[in-house]
């Protein structure tokens, strides 16, 4: 009867081990998600020069984000944006912009890393699983 507690406790550590194992591996995974996002959605307000890519849902600029967050398979779910932050449209990021001079802003953009274990969630907050980043530096016309 001995073995038959010690064969269960093997069983019980390895599924656990691989529990583990997986949850990190899922977590990395979208952490990838998040940067990537971080770094299309950076890209494509510097290749507009942020004119109508946080006014306006149904410009090319947004429908470029949307699309590429297709691409990768990213959703925002869970977002929340800090003190001073605005969400976009369709709740991928938080932006904020940044005033240098007249007519030269930067944009800080956040995105979050999808985390979804429901228990956990509602114990925890996962804040600090968020991806930041910023423009360089953008002359707008006024």
């Amino acid at each position: 009867m001995q073995e038959a507690f010690g064969g269960l406790l093997n069983v019980f550590l390895l599924a656990l081990f691989l529990t583990i194992v997986s949850g990190v591996l899922a977590v990395s995974v979208n952490y990838i998600k998040a940067f990537r996002m971080k770094n299309y959605v950076i890209s494509t307000i510097e290749k507009y020069e942020a004119t109508s890519c946080l006014k306006n849902q149904q410009s090319a600029c947004s429908n470029e984000i949307v699309s590429s967050a297709n691409k990768i398979g990213y959703s925002g779910s869970g977002l929340t944006c800090p003190h001073g932050y605005s969400i976009d449209f369709n709740g991928l990021y938080c932006f904020k912009s940044k005033v240098h001079s007249k007519g030269r802003y930067s944009y800080s953009v956040i995105t979050q890393v999808d985390f979804n274990f429901p228990v956990i969630n509602k114990i925890l907050s996962f804040d600090f699983f968020q991806v930041h980043g910023d423009t360089r530096v953008i002359e707008v016309a006024t």
